[in-house]
């Protein structure tokens, strides 16, 4: 089936009639924008040590991110086959590297993360990491390491539309957006999909385990502004 075929099939079968794209984008938003605020209030005058939480909370996050997109969502696995259904056989065949922008906001259904997953974020994981940090850290170093896991999530939801716009989008004109949505393209291949370029903020562990693929040019040297 074609893209163009798959796109349209997929919209009557999967997409409600009321589903309002724009809706759905500012609920994810809304959702993980309020308890980032009521964490950033419960934090007082921070310490260096403490405020090296949060670059050690993205790199986790970078890491729980390259975890789970190559083993769950790139994998049968069972009882969880319904992640590898809806991002495997759903999102990227809705959208592969030769058709990698949406064409209206319906599209967005398969773009942002189901609401559901953002609640289930915010009523299960957030509760369990903070009971596990409180008996370990002060209460700065908790509500950072909260704020923080936040701050990456929307990150992920900023970076992942961003890397679907098209190429003459004026965001391309800045260099890192540029660079990821043409990275997230190549993850888009069908041939590479399931082996290369599984981070969506900045593909560290992608670095760290060799599976950002090298298109022209060398990865870490586009990062770094070189020419390969």
């Amino acid at each position: 089936m074609k893209n163009a075929e798959f796109r349209e099939a997929f919209r009557k079968e999967h997409i409600p009639f009321y589903y309002w794209g724009i809706g759905h984008m500012l609920m994810n938003f809304l959702l993980l924008s309020l308890p980032l605020m009521a964490f950033v209030l419960k934090i007082t005058s921070p310490s260096l040590s403490e405020l090296l939480l949060i670059p050690l909370t993205v790199v986790l996050g970078n890491l729980v991110v390259f975890i789970i997109h190559k083993f769950i969502l790139h994998r049968k696995i069972k009882f969880l086959g319904f992640a590898y259904k809806i991002h495997s056989q759903w999102h990227h065949r809705f959208y592969t590297h030769d058709h990698l922008v949406w064409d209206s906001t319906k599209d967005f259904f398969i773009i942002f993360f189901p609401i559901d997953v953002i609640l289930g974020f915010l009523v299960l994981f957030l509760p369990l990491i903070y009971f596990i940090l409180v008996p370990i850290l002060s209460t700065n170093g908790v509500f950072l390491v909260l704020a923080t896991s936040c701050t990456y999530f929307i990150g992920y939801e900023v970076i992942h539309f961003i890397s679907h716009l098209p190429e003459k989008n004026i965001l391309m004109k800045v260099p890192y957006f540029r660079f990821m949505r043409n990275y997230h393209r190549i993850h888009h291949n069908p041939a590479l999909m399931s082996e290369y370029n599984f981070n969506i903020v900045y593909p560290f562990f992608d670095l760290i385990f060799k599976t950002a693929y090298k298109e022209n040019e060398n990865v870490s040297d586009s990062l770094s502004g070189k020419k390969a």
